[in-house]
């Protein structure tokens, strides 16, 4: 059993390591830095993890977010790993107080069952996901201790031998993977002369740590052995960036800015006098015709978007004036606009960039034309009423789908299916 441990997250930044001009705004990067540095953490654990243990001291309204994050984070990537939550309550030392507490703490907040197995137990039901086991400790060698301490750790440890665990993983090139994965989510990258924001720029190697110099393993800490080292590898002169950097809210709150470019898009369809039309408007400001490129010729059925946002402000060649930080976005976004075919045909797309920076594209619909399948026989029946003979009927020939301006029964016998 591999254990992945996430200690020193939440650890508390120092303010006194963000000196000279611009101490605020160094500082706001600093707490943002550490709390983009947590969310990674996070994702990458709940990725790599065949169980995930949260270990909470009091359990807030802040751990009940971070353990919703963590379910939905399965619930999204359609992944049924069952959460445990082990709430370790080091100063309660009487049993009354811990089933007070755990009560107040868990079972009055979620719907769900009590376990058999032993007391502060609890397993968190939802609708969608995977369960939630919440699972109590308390002041060890306390009546509480006693009580419910080793119970409780028999049945965490049952319940992660129980469960089915992959047969065999390659840890490095899951390692590999993921992070691969994960980088492209929160850093992009920026090469001169090109296009922020290329994913290409962007590769994650491995190195075994037999194949390392000595100097690396003496950089380990003591007791650890250093197993291998990845590394990240970028193209001629890029530099990499975080997407999201933190800004001060007008409420004093640290939020996050997405600083990659990311569009509102609408699509609808209306209809007008010269028929069926679909729209698609693409919020852009700031952007130049010659920034946009469509492709409608790679697609069997639709086309590809691509717009380039340059960046407005050089921010390495101006001061930032205090209390107001750069709030610009660029880079490159694409995008496939599919055509189902249910939907019909549509002509080529037509696209204009308006004054208010709104790129609009418009696809007219193609008229369908009607027709009338008809079979037919040769005959040379006066009366077309009459029942065909055998042989006649054997003369029958299939007639194609043809235009509403068809032939007369009268020219082409009987019309019979």
């Amino acid at each position: 059993m591999l254990l992945i441990d996430s200690a020193g997250v939440q650890s508390p930044v120092s303010y006194c390591a963000q000196t000279g001009e611009g101490n605020e705004q160094s500082v706001d990067d600093a707490l943002f830095d550490a709390k983009s540095t947590e969310s990674f953490l996070f994702d990458m654990i709940s990725r790599m993890a065949s169980h995930m243990v949260f270990v909470v001291n009091s359990f807030t309204s802040l751990e009940q977010q971070y353990v919703e994050m963590l379910r939905r984070k399965y619930v999204a990537r359609q992944v049924h790993k069952e959460l445990i939550v082990v709430h370790n309550m080091l100063n309660v030392k009487e049993a009354e107080v811990a089933h007070q507490l755990f009560e107040k703490q868990v079972t009055t907040c979620y719907s769900g069952d009590q376990s058999t197995m032993g007391q502060l137990i609890f397993t968190a039901k939802k609708d969608k996901g995977p369960p939630v086991h919440h699972i109590g400790l308390c002041f060890e060698h306390s009546p509480a201790g006693d009580a419910f301490n080793d119970k409780n750790r028999q049945y965490l440890l049952q319940s992660l031998e129980h469960r089915e665990l992959e047969t065999e993983v390659i840890l490095q090139d899951q390692l590999r993977d993921h992070l691969s994965e994960l980088l492209k989510m929160f850093v992009s990258t920026e090469i001169p002369e090109q296009a922020a924001g290329s994913e290409r720029a962007l590769r994650i190697d491995f190195r075994a740590g037999s194949e390392l110099p000595s100097a690396a393993e003496e950089r380990m800490p003591k007791g650890y052995v250093c197993g291998g080292v990845f590394s990240l590898q970028l193209e001629d002169g890029a530099e990499p960036k975080m997407k999201t950097r933190g800004v001060i809210s007008p409420l004093g709150e640290l939020i996050g800015y997405d600083a990659t470019f990311e569009p509102n898009v609408n699509v609808y369809e209306e209809t007008t006098d010269a028929g069926v039309q679909r729209k698609i408007l693409i919020e852009c400001p700031g952007v130049a015709m010659a920034d946009i490129e469509l492709d409608d010729e790679s697609l069997s059925a639709g086309f590809q978007l691509a717009i380039t946002k340059r960046a407005l402000i050089d921010e390495q060649a101006v001061r930032k004036v205090d209390g107001w930080p750069f709030r610009q976005q660029q880079g490159r976004w694409e995008r496939a606009f599919l055509v189902e075919l249910t939907d019909g045909k549509f002509e080529d797309p037509v696209m204009e960039l308006r004054q208010d920076g709104i790129l609009e594209i418009t696809m007219k619909k193609k008229k369908q034309k009607k027709g009338i399948a008809r079979l037919g026989y040769k005959s040379d029946r006066v009366d077309p009423a009459a029942t065909p003979s055998e042989s006649a009927a054997s003369s029958w020939i299939p007639v194609s789908v043809q235009a509403q301006q068809q032939e007369s029964p009268e020219q082409l016998g009987t019309a019979g299916v």
